[in-house]
């Protein structure tokens, strides 16, 4: 069976933690894969915690493009 990538919420988890590389402050962003503003300092991040990190390569995620 092949390992899922990426992890899509639902109901009741529609939501992710994720740690800002920019304020160095976890932060509580959506549960979709694209581009967020954080919520303390207003930076782009990622929600990485979306994805399997023993699966996905990051040089390749798809929100870059």
């Amino acid at each position: 069976m092949p390992s899922k990538k990426y992890t899509f919420a639902t109901e009741p988890h529609n939501h992710v933690y994720e740690w800002c590389p920019h304020c160095e402050i976890e932060v509580k962003l959506d549960a979709i894969l694209k581009k967020q503003i954080c919520p303390n300092c207003g930076e782009i991040i990622f929600p990485c915690a979306l994805c399997d990190c023993d699966v996905v390569k990051c040089a390749e995620c798809p929100i870059e493009k």
